[in-house]
């Protein structure tokens, strides 16, 4: 079985003063895939825990949390909230959060005005994984709204216009991994959530 979980940090900026510079959230997104019967000691990972990636992706953010502080004319803040879950696709050749026991990485954004806009990066492999696990993997992330915006489930690249107020947002991550199963070990993926 495949668990997991999305970070629960924000990195980047923030837009004040009519000068935007782009904020992002990056979602991780760590799972394990369990050794067949007998083959534990063949399978050696370099997997960072969750911990260590969280704290990776808190690097650097502390004057980030000041300047949130102060008042601006214009801002785009973004709140990571649940964490988010991989699991395997019975049957298919995926990771995904929306399998059975799966759930999507959940934030908040708050907007100041409606001139923001939303979309998240699509990760081109896992951040780490088991020897051989990025080999014939493709990914696909998208994401929701619901709140000041209201949006139906669209594929990550596609930039979403933000309504001024609260827009609460989900978003999943599918990894295929083409010709054969997911060697087993832990996987670990970043997603990241930008409002511009």
């Amino acid at each position: 079985m495949t668990t997991g979980r999305y970070c629960r940090k924000a990195v980047g900026s923030f837009c004040r003063h009519g000068f935007s510079k782009a904020v992002s959230v990056a979602f991780c997104l760590l799972s394990i895939v369990p050794l067949p019967a007998g083959a534990q000691d063949a399978a050696q990972t370099t997997a960072q825990t969750a911990d260590e990636i969280i704290e990776e992706a808190l690097e650097g953010t502390n004057a980030l949390e000041e300047d949130f502080r102060r008042p601006k004319n214009n801002y785009c803040q973004i709140i990571l909230g649940g964490e988010g879950v991989l699991r395997e696709v019975p049957g298919l050749l995926e990771l995904s959060s929306k399998s059975a026991g799966g759930r999507p990485g959940s934030a908040q954004v708050m907007t100041s005005n409606a001139s923001f806009r939303i979309s998240i990066d699509t990760p081109l492999g896992f951040h780490s994984a088991p020897r051989d696990g990025n080999n014939g993997v493709v990914m696909a992330a998208s994401y929701s709204g619901n709140g000041a915006s209201n949006f139906s489930e669209t594929p990550g690249d596609i930039q979403h216009k933000l309504k001024k107020g609260i827009t609460n947002i989900e978003a999943h991550l599918v990894a295929h991994r083409n010709g054969e199963p997911f060697p087993a070990g832990n996987y670990a993926a970043v997603l990241t959530l930008r409002c511009e």
